[in-house]
């Protein structure tokens, strides 16, 4: 069963980028939560009883790389139509999303949007240069430089995370 939880949305989760100074958001309890970023790891803020994706649901954690590949193909649209207005709000959300999908493939819940940088920095899966990267993207949302930069750190993070869920399962005694 279902039921819409309208939650306050923490201050260290409030930069216009994402939320465009909304105060609430509303998350749909006992459904999948991935249709807006964030809405898992607000609800654990809340200590809203949901699934804790960055423990171990290997499932959720691969369903923010697939929804990736999905919008990634969106975005090569409007940027061959040079529609850079059409690509932003894709390019938010799949940078939210890709901001879940490093803290939740370290096993962590994304703690703060405002100091991201600190919370990654500490990641020990984590693709190449990825602050400075993510920090032009940051910047300019809506450049296809960052889109080419976002599918990079898509892929460089989605490689390291498979390869560290191989290793663990060679580690981890039968």
């Amino acid at each position: 069963m279902t039921s819409r939880i309208n939650l306050l949305i923490p201050c260290h989760f409030q930069p216009s980028l994402f939320f465009n100074n909304k105060e609430w958001i509303t998350i749909n309890k006992g459904e999948e939560l991935l249709y807006e970023p964030f809405l898992y790891d607000i609800a654990y803020y809340h200590k809203i009883s949901i699934d804790k994706p960055w423990e171990n649901n290997r499932a959720l954690v691969l369903k923010l790389y697939d929804r990736w590949t999905e919008d990634k193909e969106i975005l090569k649209l409007f940027f061959n139509n040079r529609n850079r207005q059409g690509a932003r709000p894709y390019m938010i959300k799949s940078l939210g999303f890709f901001i879940m999908f490093i803290c939740w493939s370290n096993q962590q819940p994304v703690l703060s949007i405002t100091d991201w940088t600190t919370q990654v920095s500490r990641l020990p899966i984590k693709p190449v240069n990825m602050i400075e990267r993510l920090n032009h993207i940051f910047t300019s949302p809506d450049h296809y430089h960052s889109y080419l930069q976002l599918t990079q750190l898509y892929e460089e993070l989605n490689k390291q995370y498979q390869k560290s869920f191989i290793l663990k399962q060679k580690e981890t005694p039968k």
